[in-house]
């Protein structure tokens, strides 16, 4: 499983470099979707793990300056989930900012934009 798992990251390296791709934007993709699997597992573990890969995101966000409050949102979700109590929905800051984010990728990739599609 080890192998296979460095030949499959080394497969994806190999084709963010010939996208020439910023790495850092692909990194974030990669840890959301690290920490929503960890998450999906229900376990305290899982939980913890999805923590884990959202605080590297959360530095990402803080350097660029933006998703930070989003992100906290849904890290204080997990943590709530972890611990056993109830979640509480997004705040109307937090929504207000996914909204504007989602208008903005709207302007300027277009509504049907993958990016559009997944502005957070």
């Amino acid at each position: 499983m080890r192998e296979e798992g460095k030949r499959a990251a080394s497969q994806m390296i190999s084709m963010i470099q010939e996208l020439g791709a910023d790495i850092n934007n692909v990194l974030t993709i990669a840890y959301i979707a690290l920490a929503r699997f960890s998450e999906a597992d229900e376990t305290r573990d899982g939980y913890n793990m999805a923590l884990h890969y959202y605080e590297k995101v959360r530095d990402w966000y803080k350097l660029v300056g933006h998703g930070v409050k989003r992100l906290e949102a849904v890290m204080n979700a997990v943590k709530s989930k972890r611990d056993g109590r109830q979640v509480k929905p997004f705040s109307d800051d937090v929504l207000n900012e996914i909204r504007a984010r989602y208008e903005k990728s709207g302007r300027e990739r277009g509504e049907s934009s993958t990016g559009t599609l997944h502005a957070e």
